[in-house]
């Protein structure tokens, strides 16, 4: 799921019972992280990393 801040949407989705299954993670590409709802259903949550100047 594309998502315009992935930190803020990792800490709400843990808030309200998600559980961590790969921490944010940022490369020089996208910034991504990987959770399970309390259904046991994994989700990912992404945005694109803005280019260097």
């Amino acid at each position: 799921m594309h998502v315009d801040h992935v930190a803020a949407s990792f800490a709400r989705a843990v808030a309200i019972g998600a559980t961590v299954a790969l921490p944010v993670i940022k490369n020089s590409q996208i910034e991504f992280a990987h959770l399970i709802d309390p259904a046991g259903n994994r989700f990912a949550i992404w945005n694109q990393v803005p280019p260097a100047d």
